[in-house]
């Protein structure tokens, strides 16, 4: 019988994340990954383990399932498993290592462009909010002519090329559903009449970094 303290004291790792994983979902298909987050995370602490100190440890765990051909996601959100016995014998160190191309963006890098940076993904998609003529000391709650848009595969890279001074990148959102965010954000700033009159431009709406936060979380966008 397996020992269920057998991870006391002991954070959650992308590594130990791989094995539960595996362990909770092998030979399933679509499993949406709120599900395989909270199962992972269940088990993980009833075996004794302490909360993961990196949000990011199932995403992560995630995509190097998927780089060493274990674990696919063909639509966002939804992950399936590969039908391999877990083993000491088939560790996922052993399969190819990853490319640059496949590495989740770290919130690091995003918060050298990004005054705020939330959410998680599994890929380098997200939403960002950007303000013109703003210094870069300016609070993230004052409301600006803000323009919202997405990058379905590189959000550092789109951001980097958006940003001329003084305008200032508010809040970076990493999410593996950025079209489908960006286009809600759209819609309901416009049904709050926060479209500026005059020729501000596409994407461009009167709010502040905490609304667009406020919003993402209302719509349940958010990891669970």
């Amino acid at each position: 019988m397996p020992q269920t303290r057998g991870y006391a004291g002991i954070s959650l790792t992308p590594k130990i994340a791989d094995k539960l994983i595996r362990q909770c979902f092998t030979g399933q298909q679509n499993v949406p990954i709120n599900q395989i987050r909270t199962q992972v995370l269940q088990l993980f602490q009833q075996k004794g383990g302490s909360p993961p100190k990196n949000v990011h440890v199932i995403a992560k765990s995630l995509t190097r399932l998927q780089n060493a051909g274990i674990a696919s996601s063909s639509n966002y959100g939804f992950w399936s498993f590969q039908d391999v016995p877990v083993s000491s014998s088939s560790p996922v160190e052993a399969h190819p290592v990853l490319t640059t191309s496949h590495i989740p963006l770290e919130y690091d890098q995003l918060q050298k462009v990004a005054k705020k940076v939330v959410g998680e993904s599994t890929g380098n998609g997200g939403v960002y909010v950007i303000a013109a003529q703003v210094e870069r000391s300016t609070d993230t709650n004052q409301r600006y002519e803000c323009k919202i848009g997405m990058a379905s595969s590189d959000l550092h890279r789109r951001i980097t090329q958006l940003l001329k001074t003084p305008s200032v990148c508010l809040l970076a959102i990493k999410t593996d559903q950025p079209g489908l965010l960006e286009s809600a954000l759209h819609k309901i700033l416009k049904l709050k009449g926060r479209e500026p009159e005059g020729p501000s431009g596409k994407e461009v709406f009167h709010t502040s970094a905490e609304e667009v936060e406020f919003l993402w979380r209302l719509l349940g966008l958010i990891p669970g």
